[in-house]
């Protein structure tokens, strides 16, 4: 049977979120769409609770991964197992709007696209995310004219509705890649076809309550991840030079400067064994790596775009080793006195993971994470507590000595946060780039 919509969930050990997320598909005003659900080989009870759905929605298929493949896999057997003219794609922790599909029907029906951009509600303000698009009547030639800042655009495949059959016909496939698989998948889809719309109402709410969800990880997943999505993408331009466009590729080149960027961060708290590893895959690709130093990338935005490593015949390792340790003891010497101080870092995200690692083999104890977001309050990255800014402001009140590292790469969130620090004279704040 042929449908408007396949709506694929990939899902792993989910259970706190599943069922949410389903009943948002069970309450949707049309028929015209088949859910595909594909466990990933859970642990926990995800299966058992999509299951239930069988009897609740109209057309469903449950497919169960032998293993634990991850996302990039299970997304590619649901699109493989679809029969939607349209492909939509939800993770378990979100979930559709009130009339999402209705809405999106009335839309796509008289105005056939190779792919749609859909924008969503953030949960933590309840405000719709424009993920720095663009929105007016007129719509450009190509889809990466819309976007206003590389730097704050997130290329995440659930902000695109895509026609199954340019999917197919194009081999637009995830790469089994364990974190940003998106950025190659985002990087393509939009250098294919300038078949595009933007919907300007939000179709779904996305979720920000965990503060060690996927995306915020570190560690041999997120190097290796960088590594092969950065290689990928030198690829795509390699062999397409004549068909990619200006405005697509400093799009393309942006998203290589967001991997790189991300790619020695990790560094900065990388084992020995680690980057030997990294090493060893960089020299095994190092004629497509070595192109990496003829592209202009976009250091205004991004940082710590260290990259004469790639272009070494050899001693990569040593150039790694160098760097990290240079860059760790730039973040010690932001801890003066520590052990006579409190110390907190403001910021619960990758960059706090990665200096909490530092912080912890140099015997510097973090006293705290800050931030605003208020799904992640009382959650911890690895043993150390999230608290508030509200906190935060009662400790420099106590006027005690405090060392506070602002663990952020976005210009003007660091602006804004030191203006709404209270400052006194015991008071320390640093922040991760210069």
């Amino acid at each position: 049977m042929n449908f408007l919509f396949s709506i694929i969930v990939p899902v792993y050990n989910s259970e706190k979120t599943i069922e949410k997320c389903l009943n948002s598909i069970k309450i949707q005003k049309t028929n015209d769409f088949e859910l595909i659900i594909i466990d990933d080989n859970s642990s926990d009870n995800s299966l058992q609770i999509a299951n239930k759905f069988i009897k609740k929605i109209k057309f469903v298929k449950i497919l169960k991964n032998k293993k634990n493949y991850g996302v990039s896999i299970s997304r590619n057997r649901g699109i493989k197992n679809s029969n939607g003219k349209y492909i939509i794609f939800l993770d378990s922790d979100d979930i559709l709007l009130k009339k999402s599909l209705i809405n999106l029907k009335k839309k796509i029906i008289n105005n056939e696209q190779d792919y749609y951009f859909i924008k969503s509600i953030d949960l933590r303000n309840n405000k719709i995310d424009h993920n720095s698009i663009i929105y007016n009547k007129k719509r450009f030639n190509f889809f990466a004219k819309h976007i206003k800042n590389n730097f704050h655009f997130r290329p995440t495949c659930w902000n695109f509705i895509c026609k199954r059959n340019f999917i197919l016909t194009n081999q637009l496939f995830f790469k089994n890649i364990k974190l940003y698989e998106d950025q190659i998948f985002v990087s393509k889809l939009i250098n294919l076809s300038q078949a595009f719309e933007i919907i300007s109402k939000p179709i779904y709410a996305r979720s920000t309550e965990t503060p060690n969800s996927l995306g915020k990880s570190i560690g041999m997943s997120l190097g290796n991840s960088c590594l092969r999505c950065i290689l990928d993408l030198i690829k795509l331009i390699h062999f397409n030079k004549t068909k990619i466009n200006k405005i697509n590729l400093i799009f393309i080149l942006s998203r290589i400067s967001f991997l790189l960027q991300d790619f020695n961060l990790n560094i900065f708290s990388s084992s020995d064994e680690e980057i030997k590893k990294y090493s060893n895959f960089i020299y095994k690709n190092k004629e497509l790596f070595k192109e990496i130093d003829n592209f202009r990338l976009d250091s205004k935005e991004f940082h710590f775009l260290k990259r004469n490593y790639f272009i070494k015949k050899k001693k990569i390792m040593h150039e790694l080793i160098l760097y990290r340790n240079s860059e760790v003891e730039k973040v010690i010497k932001k801890f003066p006195h520590h052990s006579k101080s409190k110390n907190y870092l403001f910021c619960a995200n990758q960059v706090s993971k990665i200096i909490s690692k530092i912080c912890y083999v140099n015997n510097i104890k973090i006293d705290g994470i800050i931030d605003n977001n208020k799904f992640f309050l009382n959650k911890t990255i690895g043993k150390t507590k999230i608290l508030s800014s509200k906190y935060l402001n009662e400790k420099i009140k106590e006027n005690i000595n405090l060392n506070i590292m602002i663990c952020s790469i976005e210009k003007n969130l660091i602006k804004n946060l030191k203006k709404k620090l209270i400052y006194k004279n015991k008071v320390l704040v640093n922040n991760i780039i210069k």
